[in-house]
């Protein structure tokens, strides 16, 4: 998840590189609107496990 000023350069440097990058998203105003976004995007059939990790310290909830 990436701010919207900061999106195409994302996706140019991440996307189709063999790793787990598999999509660009972008994040909300708050911290709570970013997750939202994230949570939208998330296959249920593929993910049994979401991790959010806060961005201002490596702590994951």
């Amino acid at each position: 998840m990436v701010p919207k000023k900061e999106y195409d350069n994302a996706c140019d440097q991440w996307l189709g590189k063999p790793a787990i990058v598999t999509k660009v998203i972008v994040g909300g105003l708050k911290r709570q609107d970013s997750v939202y976004n994230g949570f939208c995007e998330v296959s249920p059939q593929k993910s049994e496990i979401v991790l959010v990790q806060m961005g201002s310290s490596f702590f994951v909830a």
